[in-house]
């Protein structure tokens, strides 16, 4: 048997938020960023187009989590963007995982720790983190300089 026991949804539990682990809204804000390399249309995608597309999409995110403080709990997610098989892979797809990274970072904060201020200061980090070692990746890989620029 793969797990001994049932793990409930319960952002409060200790079980829950181990399981969840510290990567569970790193994991989800890569999978946005990773989506945007492979929406419509793939040329010049750069670094810096990514992160201009997720900031956007966080400064969006934050007004939501600022207009819904106190009403986020375990069972709540924003409405669903993703209405066409077309949405899956642009960018309403996009805007939906970083709307969960938003969620999880709620839930995985200490109960005393859950305001909106704390989400987007941990969210800022973790995408800012992200984009850091993107970049150095580009230049690892000669995809790109400093600047996220493609090498033509």
């Amino acid at each position: 048997m793969l797990f001994s026991r049932t793990i409930k949804f319960d952002p409060d539990s200790p079980d829950w938020r181990r399981w969840m682990g510290p990567l569970a809204v790193d994991q989800q804000v890569r999978m946005a960023v990773g989506m945007f390399w492979f929406c419509p249309p793939r040329e010049k995608k750069t670094v810096d187009a990514a992160e201009a597309e997720i900031r956007g999409i966080l400064d969006e995110v934050y007004v939501d989590v600022r207009r819904s403080a106190g009403k986020m709990d375990a069972g709540a997610e924003p409405p669903p963007e993703v209405r066409s098989p077309e949405d899956m892979m642009g960018p309403a797809r996009i805007r939906q995982m970083i709307r969960q990274a938003a969620t999880t970072c709620y839930c995985m904060l200490p109960p005393d720790a859950r305001t909106p201020e704390r989400v987007q200061q941990e969210l800022q980090r973790i995408v800012d983190r992200l984009f850091r070692e993107l970049r150095e990746d580009a230049r690892a890989f000669g995809m790109g300089d400093q600047s996220g620029q493609h090498a033509e």
